[in-house]
């Protein structure tokens, strides 16, 4: 409250002073503001002091009149903080206050057409002159002691003065202090106390459930929808840095998990067979080492690309993927059909996602041609991967992105791509189990 109630929240509610205090008495926030001379002001000890004897004792203890604290006299309104739904326990006092000063006074001379001031000195009575009556009209505080006096002068006309001076003084009066108090209390209930009420409830739910993407109302221009506006930029920073860690946690997992466990597994395999290659030569040992020494380079490979872009982070730029996927079937000794247009932004690390797919083809789908189509939807480019392999097995095909599943090879591939895709934006589906059909989905260039 202390950091979004700026200075021009006093004249926008025609207060003096607001003092919220807790549910022990302890002041939360105390402002005050001279409308008269359009400056910020403190809020005078004596205030604080005598506003403690208004503190709300149960929910419903609302208080609402006139109070003398020196030579000044207030106009206060004070009420117990209640939940946003209107329900207790109360968890503070919130009073606003006026003075009753001379823009007050005037307004109720304009309204009356009655000559009125305030007197300090308690007085009730009437003298007339030749030309005037003088009036004084005892001016009680909420427990219904006089503090002051309302004091009229007006011209003296002998028919009528009843109905002509008091009957319109005390309507007068009566209906412009029930409309101020009126306005303050309906303000307080409304739009201030219901409103900062619903801000803190939502920001508990928040917290409780830890549900960042969940945003506070900020409907309208005042203060508290400035407020509120802020809270939802402090949460779309929170909702980002705690996405931006997760994904950096789930990378150092990863790279964790690869370092100490397939590496490991597949150095302990290579050993086994090497011991057992030294009692006595076999051709069969010999393939089980070259397969575990491919799968460690393999291995190796995509660490140190995933380990690339996690450092230089994601620069995107034109990329051809035809020209990637040419250069890589020639490697992997498949003829590759490639048709459409296949101009994405990304980075280097696209070709790990190309190598990984084709790598499947051959070694795992038996594969001896490859498909790649690309087209353009609006901004984006959808390309199209199959092959005529023998396929991807049904028991695997729901999960074949998530991390360790695998058809024989490391279980990490995929997964590593998806996380590259997504990287950029993108996105990679299973369109066709038997064709080993992919769809992906990447920003056009």
């Amino acid at each position: 409250m202390r950091s979004n109630w700026v200075n021009e929240t006093y004249p926008t509610l025609g207060i003096n002073y607001a003092i919220y205090f807790d549910k022990r008495g302890n002041v939360v926030f105390a402002g005050g503001y001279n409308l008269l001379e359009d400056e910020p002001m403190k809020v005078p000890p004596s205030i604080i002091a005598e506003f403690r004897y208004l503190l709300a004792k149960s929910d419903e203890d609302v208080k609402k009149g006139f109070l003398r604290i020196n030579d000044e006299i207030l106009i206060f309104s004070s009420r117990p903080i209640l939940h946003s739904n209107e329900t207790g326990p109360f968890v503070g006092t919130l009073i606003f206050a006026r003075v009753l000063d001379e823009e007050i006074i005037n307004a109720v001379r304009e309204i009356s057409g009655i000559n009125v001031s305030i007197s300090l000195t308690a007085k009730n009575n009437t003298e007339t002159t030749q030309k005037f009556v003088m009036a004084t009209y005892p001016l009680k505080d909420y427990r219904g002691e006089q503090i002051a006096s309302i004091v009229v002068l007006k011209d003296r006309i002998a028919r009528n003065i009843l109905y002509q001076f008091y009957l319109p003084f005390a309507l007068s009066a009566g209906v412009v202090g029930g409309i101020v108090i009126l306005s303050y209390l309906v303000f307080v209930k409304k739009y201030v106390v219901k409103r900062l009420e619903n801000v803190t409830s939502t920001l508990q739910d928040i917290t409780l459930k830890e549900d960042f993407e969940r945003r506070v109302s900020d409907t309208g221009d005042d203060e508290i929808a400035v407020l509120s506006r802020n809270i939802n930029v402090l949460l779309d920073k929170i909702s980002k840095n705690l996405k931006e860690i997760k994904s950096l946690n789930d990378d150092l997992r990863l790279i964790n998990r690869i370092m100490r466990h397939d590496i490991l597994n597949s150095l302990t395999a290579i050993q086994f067979y090497a011991d057992l290659l030294e009692e006595e030569y076999k051709k069969d040992y010999v393939g089980k080492i070259k397969e575990s020494t491919e799968k460690i380079v393999d291995l190796i490979k995509r660490i140190r690309v995933f380990e690339l872009s996690l450092e230089k982070g994601i620069k995107m730029k034109p990329v051809d993927l035809e020209e990637i996927i040419l250069e890589l079937s020639k490697e992997y000794g498949v003829e590759a059909v490639v048709k459409g247009d296949l101009k994405v932004l990304a980075d280097d690390s696209i070709k790990n996602v190309f190598d990984n797919l084709i790598s499947n083809s051959v070694k795992h789908g038996r594969a001896k041609r490859i498909f790649v189509e690309g087209k353009r939807e609006g901004d984006f480019a959808i390309i199209t991967f199959y092959d005529d392999g023998i396929g991807i097995r049904e028991d695997i095909a729901d999960k074949i992105f998530e991390e360790g599943v695998t058809t024989g090879g490391s279980g990490l591939g995929l997964y590593i791509a998806k996380r590259i895709l997504e990287k950029y934006g993108g996105e990679i589906t299973l369109a066709d189990r038997k064709q080993a059909k992919f769809l992906i989905k990447l920003k056009a260039s």
